[in-house]
């Protein structure tokens, strides 16, 4: 224990090339950056087409319905009037 004590210890010196990343480091940082960027500009991108694209497709779907509703006859129930009874055959 005592030899413990007596020894003196070594201050680790700083060597700023181990800590820093350097030029390599940087252009790596901003490559990522880029790729990360351009990544969600195409998303960006590919969201607002998908989004357009559904609101076409409501669209076409609620004028297609309102044209199949114009299209069908109405008959005498649906327009509320009774059936009138039939005369001819008395």
């Amino acid at each position: 224990m005592i030899w413990l004590m007596s020894t003196p210890v070594e201050t680790p010196t700083f060597d700023p090339a181990q800590v820093t990343p350097g030029p390599v480091g940087f252009f790596v940082t901003i490559g990522l950056f880029l790729a990360v960027g351009l990544i969600a500009m195409g998303l960006m991108n590919r969201m607002s087409r998908l989004q357009a694209r559904y609101a076409v497709r409501e669209q076409l779907e609620a004028e297609a319905a309102a044209g199949a509703a114009a299209n069908e006859v109405p008959t005498a129930e649906a327009a509320g009037d009774e059936p009138k009874p039939d005369t001819a055959s008395r």
